[in-house]
């Protein structure tokens, strides 16, 4: 089990942009017949037969291979190089279809961890077309009585689902199941011993919360009719007189009666209730796409509509009856997109640690990477900002948890998409956007002046303000993949820990060049897996982001036009936090690179580079008019110093001889102690460097 998820995103569609991408290829050459798709993970046997013609047909044999393209799969036979039948949905969310095509990965094994989770609850957030549903659909298949036209249990002798999990003969007309790896566990005498509910809410949709929580509801009727058929039958209601209560509401919900609308909420609960009773064994609940919805509603009308707060109020009461406050509840599985916890939805659902793009990175990965990149860089131009920041979360996840299996390549990629996210995100427009004078009209009956396009133009101030912010997440994006998530932090909380110690005259607190613990935070990240240029390419963006922050604080009239605009009216609005971090990141990758011994060969290049950058932070700070804003300096100038201190002389020198000037100006302003402190620092090595001392 892990606290993590990827938060996926919303409307991450990488496996469905990769088989349109694929669909008008006509034909394959030898070459592509003979090479081996990553999909199939095992070979069928093939033996040649005779049709009722007496003409050769092929079996799937080991010398055949399954190549997907679009929404088929074809069975090609190597010997002959015969373009064959054999076609199969692959991208059904059909357990029994996908099992019987030949081309099912193997993930049977979620089955065995959903019951070995002590938790009740389970959630699995993916991107779409990520296998949720056919895991859940695997689940039901598993799991699931087998029941007569009345609802009574199939004798063992007489069940169907046992050979879609222990395997089944091969024949013409069905290719067969493979023997997948639960069968071999014990988890296998759970099969056929549970009611399953299966609610799937992605194919909901509307206009507005109104439309959608009415097709929900129509959703839930189809569950009691169509899953459980045999509740409307006459002679099961009749057994039932006991259970008057019972009787009467599956009556209403079997089409007998009218359900009034806060009744649905229970409804799940009801159920779980009904079929606990007849089987003696509580219900598992599987719940599919329980966000889409909400999700339609968020892209359409943002988190804060009152639509959006409607609905997911709404989902919050469904799941809180259904599975939290419901006692007859023996598992359930949620899937979906955004993490329950994320959006206080159930926030006590755990995260089932089951990543399946992680797991099948080696297979997936060369064919989706490029694709999801692309998604993600979607999520972050749609200006909004939970979309950006659930795309940049996901983005840091797949990279941390896959970082060893990048090829440089790959790394060429993932540097790239990251590239073109911080272009598209920087608000050039914050420059010289103002509130448009022309968008105001008359009101004729009362000769006033109306602005009615006035929403129109806050909404456009707006996102600007959320590219902005979805800045600032791409920096902390790339500070977390490369040294990992809060290590910065750490650093930074060390560094000016050191300084105080330094001023309080605790000399000995502060001896050598760094403690064992932030060493040991240093190897940390996936710094070590990039190239020079990779890296160099990262501070380019990130330069960027920090000059235009520059450019923008230090347009006083600009800013003081928006606050008077009042769209911000707390304070004049500011970039300082993409001034500063996107500066510390820059800092702490040059810093890095100029002590690695793998860029060795490059170091000349790279104290070039550190040396100019350096130079422009200390200008821009002695240039800071205000007090307010070289505080917020103070960690860069922290940092510079002491990353400095640390070297070894030879480098030392070099650093000091092109700062000095700018150094001594330092002197000049009411710094803070924790900075002055350092400063004084410094000097006292440069005299030792020198023989001044």
């Amino acid at each position: 089990m892990s606290g993590y998820a990827l938060c996926l995103i919303l409307v991450l569609t990488a496996l469905e942009s990769f088989c349109k991408a694929t669909e008008n290829v006509q034909g394959l050459n030898k070459e592509s017949e003979e090479e081996h798709n990553p999909l199939t993970e095992d070979k069928s046997h093939l033996t040649e037969h005779k049709d009722d013609e007496g003409r050769e047909e092929h079996k799937i044999n080991e010398e055949d291979e399954n190549v997907s393209f679009g929404n088929e799969t074809y069975v090609f036979n190597k010997q002959d190089e015969k373009r064959e039948l054999y076609k199969a949905n692959v991208l059904s969310s059909s357990f029994d279809k996908v099992a019987t095509a030949g081309v099912l990965i193997d993930k049977s094994y979620v089955i065995k961890e959903m019951f070995k989770v002590k938790k009740k609850v389970i959630l699995l957030t993916r991107p779409p077309r990520w296998g949720k549903s056919l895991t859940l659909d695997m689940i039901k298949a598993f799991l699931d009585v087998e029941v007569d036209n009345m609802g009574s249990k199939i004798a063992p002798s007489l069940l169907t689902k046992p050979k879609m999990f222990h395997g089944s003969s091969y024949d013409v007309d069905n290719i067969g199941y493979k023997r997948l790896k639960v069968s071999n566990s014990g988890i296998c005498k759970k099969m056929c011993e549970y009611p399953v509910i299966h609610l799937d809410l992605g194919d909901i949709d509307g206009y507005n919360e109104s439309q959608i929580l009415w097709n929900m509801y129509d959703k839930i009727d189809e569950v009691f009719q169509k899953q459980f058929p045999y509740l409307n039958e006459t002679n099961f209601l009749n057994g039932l007189s006991e259970e008057n209560d019972i009787k009467l509401r599956l009556e209403r919900f079997t089409g007998r009666g009218t359900v009034e609308y806060s009744e649905f909420k229970k409804s799940i609960t009801f159920l779980s209730n009904v079929l606990s009773k007849i089987y003696n064994n509580d219900p598992v609940i599987l719940i599919d796409n329980y966000d889409k919805s909400l999700l339609n509603l968020y892209l359409k009308y943002g988190p804060n509509h009152e639509s959006s707060v409607t609905l997911r109020k709404a989902l919050e009461d469904l799941l809180k009856k259904t599975l939290r406050h419901n006692p007859h509840v023996r598992k359930a599985f949620v899937t979906g997109v955004f993490p329950c916890a994320k959006y206080d939805l159930l926030n006590k659902v755990d995260l089932l640690d089951s990543n399946v793009f992680n797991q099948y990175f080696d297979t997936l990965g060369p064919m989706l990477l490029p694709d999801f990149y692309v998604q993600i860089h979607w999520c972050v131009q749609q200006s909004n900002e939970e979309l950006a920041k659930a795309g940049a979360t996901n983005l840091e996840n797949l990279v941390i948890h896959n970082a060893a299996k990048f090829s440089p390549v790959t790394w060429q990629v993932t540097c790239d998409a990251l590239v073109a996210m911080f272009g598209t995100s920087v608000p050039h427009e914050l420059l010289s956007w103002s509130p448009s004078d022309e968008n105001n009209t008359v009101d004729e009956k009362h000769g006033e002046l109306e602005p009615v396009h006035v929403t129109k133009t806050v909404a456009q101030f707006q996102a600007l303000l959320i590219r902005s912010r979805v800045q600032l997440e791409l920096i902390r994006t790339v500070d977390n993949i490369l040294f990992y998530p809060v290590t910065s932090r750490k650093e930074d909380e060390e560094t000016l820990a050191l300084a105080q110690a330094d001023l309080l005259h605790r000399e000995h607190l502060i001896t050598g060049n760094t403690s064992t613990h932030h060493q040991q935070e240093e190897e940390q990240g996936v710094f070590r897996s990039l190239t020079c240029e990779h890296l160099m390419s990262l501070v380019d963006c990130l330069l960027e982001t920090h000059r235009f922050a520059k450019t923008f604080n230090s347009n006083h009239e600009q800013r003081n036009r928006l606050w008077k605009a009042g769209y911000n009216c707390k304070e004049k609005p500011n970039l300082l936090p993409q001034e500063t971090q996107s500066l510390a990141c820059v800092l702490r990758i040059l810093f890095k690179m100029s002590a690695a011994e793998q860029m060795r060969s490059e170091w000349h290049r790279i104290e070039a580079r550190l040396i100019s950058v350096n130079n422009e932070a200390l200008e821009y700070f002695l240039s800071l008019q205000y007090e307010t804003h070289r505080d917020a300096w103070t960690t860069l100038l922290l940092l510079i110093l002491t990353k400095i201190l640390k070297m070894a002389d030879d480098k030392f020198r070099v650093h000091t001889g092109a700062y000095y000037p700018r150094l001594c100006d330092l002197m000049c302003f009411d710094l803070k102690p924790e900075l002055r402190s350092v400063l004084r620092k410094y000097f006292l090595r440069l005299g030792t460097v020198y023989g001044v001392l």
